[in-house]
């Protein structure tokens, strides 16, 4: 197929950037997302930064689910990282609440001077993994990866089948990582 036939074929599409086409396939139908997609897709990870977290991965689901269904993706597997972080810092937050208490009713210095410090590190340390682990996710959905292939993956396109309003969105990415402009 010749280039001019490629460049008709993306100018059709006004949903993609025609400049982000994987460069070792011929395929035309196989584009990147849109920019501002992987962007909005970006954002449904980092609403934690903001304090938004539930808000703002809901919030890019609902508004994206008819248009997109990479956002729909994204902000769905954003949706359930921010529960399962919740659930994460909820269970350690208790945790480190009775190790406290513990801690405080307890006569010995040396309890206090060891182990008091080890519970804000322990209390801190699923805190800066679940970050980790949204920043990460964040990257991977601003360079236009689409995970569909681990457990959580998984549930996502199993939720997504099952919304109306996604299974009829155009599907803007193939099953595989494309380009990362």
């Amino acid at each position: 197929m010749a280039s001019a036939d490629l460049a008709e074929i993306a100018a059709l599409l006004p949903r993609f950037e025609r400049s982000v086409m994987p460069r070792n396939t011929s395929d035309p139908s196989v584009f990147a997302p849109a920019k501002a997609d992987r962007l909005l897709a970006a954002a449904a990870y980092l609403g934690l930064l903001l304090g938004l977290w539930l808000v703002a991965p809901v919030a890019i689901y609902l508004y994206s689910r008819q248009g997109s269904r990479f956002v729909a993706h994204h902000a769905a597997r954003a949706a359930l990282l921010h529960l399962a972080c919740l659930a994460l810092l909820v269970l350690c937050s208790l945790m480190l609440s009775l190790l406290t208490l513990a801690l405080a009713t307890s006569t010995s210095t040396t309890a206090l001077l060891v182990y008091a410090p080890l519970a804000w590190v322990g209390g801190l340390l699923p805190y800066l993994a679940s970050l980790v682990v949204l920043v990460l996710a964040a990257v991977r959905a601003s360079q236009g990866h689409e995970d569909r292939t681990t457990r959580l993956g998984r549930a996502v396109e199993w939720l997504l089948r099952h919304d109306r309003a996604v299974a009829r969105a155009p599907a803007s990415t193939p099953a595989g990582p494309t380009g990362s402009r």
